[in-house]
Protein backbone atom coordinates (compact mmCIF):
# COMPACT_ATOMS: atom_id res chain seq x y z
CA UNK A 1 0.00 0.00 0.00
CA UNK A 2 1.30 3.42 -0.93
CA UNK A 3 1.68 6.05 1.81
CA UNK A 4 0.82 9.60 0.78
CA UNK A 5 0.97 12.83 2.76
CA UNK A 6 -1.09 15.98 2.56
CA UNK A 7 0.86 19.25 2.61
CA UNK A 8 -0.64 19.90 6.05
CA UNK A 9 0.67 16.54 7.33
CA UNK A 10 4.18 17.19 6.00
CA UNK A 11 4.23 20.63 7.62
CA UNK A 12 3.03 19.28 10.98
CA UNK A 13 5.42 16.30 10.91
CA UNK A 14 8.35 18.65 10.36
CA UNK A 15 7.08 21.20 12.90
CA UNK A 16 6.55 18.54 15.56
CA UNK A 17 9.82 16.68 14.99
CA UNK A 18 8.18 13.42 13.93
CA UNK A 19 10.30 11.23 11.69
CA UNK A 20 9.02 9.36 8.66
CA UNK A 21 10.27 6.16 10.32
CA UNK A 22 7.97 6.87 13.29
CA UNK A 23 5.05 7.32 10.90
CA UNK A 24 5.74 3.98 9.20
CA UNK A 25 6.22 2.24 12.57
CA UNK A 26 2.87 3.64 13.73
CA UNK A 27 1.12 2.26 10.66
CA UNK A 28 2.70 -1.19 11.01
CA UNK A 29 2.96 -1.73 14.78
CA UNK A 30 -0.02 0.24 16.02
CA UNK A 31 -1.46 -0.10 19.51
CA UNK A 32 -4.98 0.96 18.56
CA UNK A 33 -6.99 1.84 15.45
CA UNK A 34 -10.31 3.67 15.14
CA UNK A 35 -12.47 4.28 12.07
CA UNK A 36 -14.99 7.11 12.00
CA UNK A 37 -16.56 9.28 9.29
CA UNK A 38 -14.26 8.08 6.52
CA UNK A 39 -11.13 8.72 8.58
CA UNK A 40 -8.87 6.16 10.23
CA UNK A 41 -6.84 7.03 13.32
CA UNK A 42 -3.71 5.06 14.25
CA UNK A 43 -2.24 5.16 17.76
CA UNK A 44 1.29 4.05 18.73
CA UNK A 45 2.98 4.30 22.14
CA UNK A 46 6.67 5.19 22.21
CA UNK A 47 9.15 2.71 23.73
CA UNK A 48 9.09 4.42 27.14
CA UNK A 49 5.28 4.46 27.09
CA UNK A 50 5.29 8.18 27.91
CA UNK A 51 3.96 9.54 24.62
CA UNK A 52 1.45 8.50 22.03
CA UNK A 53 1.86 9.17 18.31
CA UNK A 54 -1.45 9.74 16.57
CA UNK A 55 -1.96 9.64 12.79
CA UNK A 56 -5.20 10.71 11.14
CA UNK A 57 -5.55 9.15 7.68
CA UNK A 58 -7.89 8.28 4.87
CA UNK A 59 -7.52 4.82 3.39
CA UNK A 60 -8.69 3.39 0.08
CA UNK A 61 -7.79 0.22 -1.83
CA UNK A 62 -4.53 1.67 -3.13
CA UNK A 63 -3.16 4.15 -0.59
CA UNK A 64 -3.10 5.53 2.91
CA UNK A 65 -3.12 9.33 2.94
CA UNK A 66 -1.81 10.92 6.15
CA UNK A 67 -3.84 14.03 6.97
CA UNK A 68 -2.08 15.02 10.19
CA UNK A 69 0.20 13.63 12.89
CA UNK A 70 0.86 14.64 16.46
CA UNK A 71 2.18 13.42 19.80
CA UNK A 72 0.50 13.60 23.17
CA UNK A 73 1.36 12.60 26.71
CA UNK A 74 -2.36 12.23 27.52
CA UNK A 75 -2.30 8.51 26.82
CA UNK A 76 -5.27 7.78 29.11
CA UNK A 77 -7.45 10.02 26.93
CA UNK A 78 -6.94 7.89 23.81
CA UNK A 79 -6.09 4.33 24.90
Amino acid sequence: MEIKFTLHALERIKERGITLEEVVQCLIYLDKIERDSGKTVFYKLNDKKTELLILVCTIDNVSCKIITAFRTSKIYKYL
